[in-house]
């Protein structure tokens, strides 16, 4: 084969990997990206079935104070994850190497902060499930909890990127 032939063959393989990896990068990100928008939607539903369960609660009883807590931590972590989006959306963005290692600083500094933030939320989940005596509000808890623990997982899979 000549000097040519290998070149072409070279080219032609830098051409067909690099559109792949490409692509799978961006297939990637945009999955994290869709995954977090899933999760925000989780959360919106959450936030309307705990309003919903808290009406048909007294107003002084011990369920309907764990309901109300249920329902501040999914808007919490809705405004975590809608924050995380965001950075992500920002950062996959730019174009300037430089900015996007500052950028991806600030995105893991914050990151950090939510992971703190989503183990004190689980461990409020938690004690509230414990005194729950209302089926319905027992399940959603639990699957709260749940999708918290889901989202865990995710954030610490973008801080690991």
């Amino acid at each position: 084969m000549t000097k040519i032939g290998l070149q072409l063959i070279l080219c032609a393989t830098i051409l067909f990997l690099c559109p792949t990896n490409s692509f799978s990068q961006q297939a990637k990100k945009q999955s994290s990206l869709d995954s977090l928008q899933a999760k925000m939607g989780r959360l919106v539903n959450y936030q309307n079935d705990f309003i919903d369960f808290a009406k048909s609660q007294h107003h002084d009883s011990l369920e309907y104070e764990i309901v109300t807590s249920f329902n501040v931590v999914s808007n919490e972590v809705f405004e975590y994850v809608s924050s995380t989006r965001t950075l992500l959306y920002i950062y996959e963005n730019l174009s300037c190497d430089v900015d996007r290692t500052l950028v991806k600083t600030m995105i893991k500094k914050q990151l950090n902060g939510y992971l703190q933030m989503l183990d004190n939320d689980i461990k409020t989940v938690n004690i509230g499930l414990s005194d729950v005596k209302t089926p319905a509000i027992a399940t959603s808890g639990t699957q709260l909890k749940e999708d918290l623990r889901e989202i865990k997982m995710l954030l610490e899979q973008l801080m690991a990127e």
